[in-house]
């Protein structure tokens, strides 16, 4: 706890409050970081499924 805030009925002290877009972008940092992800993962799936449906074709005939 700082001193303005335990003190703050008293002597308040005067803080300017950004831009706008800052105060917005700074919290919505992680989501962003978390939606890059989702997709990467998701594109990374969808570049494995071609190689990977012959490769299980091929054992499903050689257990056949």
């Amino acid at each position: 706890m700082t001193a303005s805030q335990s003190a703050d009925g008293f002597y308040p002290v005067q803080t300017s409050q950004g831009l706008l877009w800052l105060r917005l972008a700074f919290p919505a940092r992680p989501l962003g970081i978390a939606a890059a992800l989702i997709v990467a993962i998701a594109a990374r799936r969808v570049e494995e499924r071609p190689l990977r449906d012959p490769a299980d074709s091929e054992e499903r005939e050689r257990s056949a």
